[in-house]
């Protein structure tokens, strides 16, 4: 009976011996792990910045490209109801000196008027008695059928 329990009691023993030895390696791998999402979450971190730079330069190269061709017109009279294709038309024919025969061949991708700010016209009409005529945005669809401009 002796010898059964002094074996049950090496068996206990090495049981013990193993359990800890797998406390230990558990302990390691969960370090290691820990380290890994670390490395890992830094790496992503890292793509995410890299990828945040490239995609703002290039949203600032595209949005300077597609303001290249965008003109602003200022003290153009302003009408109510007014077409503002039309008036930039007319504008680049008495201003610009643009033939007549010309003038259909120039294209207009888009037109309007930019608002001022309240403040400003308030100001304005305080000090001159009428507001300033509100600016006028075109964009041109290319350059080079635009006088005093650079080609597409």
């Amino acid at each position: 009976m002796q010898s059964t329990l002094n074996s049950v009691m090496d068996r206990v023993s090495k049981n013990e011996e193993d359990i800890e030895n797998l406390q230990r390696s558990v302990e390691i791998t969960d370090e290691k792990y820990k380290k890994l999402e670390i490395l890992k979450y830094e790496n992503l971190q890292q793509r995410v910045d890299n990828l945040e730079k490239k995609t703002s330069d290039e949203l600032m190269r595209r949005e300077i490209r597609d303001r290249k061709q965008n003109r602003l017109f200022y003290g153009v009279q302003q009408e109510q109801g007014e077409c503002v294709y039309q008036v930039v038309k007319d504008f680049l024919v008495s201003d610009f000196g643009v033939p007549n025969d010309e003038i259909n061949g120039i294209a207009i991708v888009n037109a309007h008027r930019l608002p001022r700010r309240k403040m400003e016209t308030e100001a304005e009409v305080q000090q001159k008695g009428e507001p300033k005529p509100d600016p006028i945005i075109v964009k041109f669809g290319c350059m080079e059928t635009v006088p005093y401009s650079e080609s597409c």
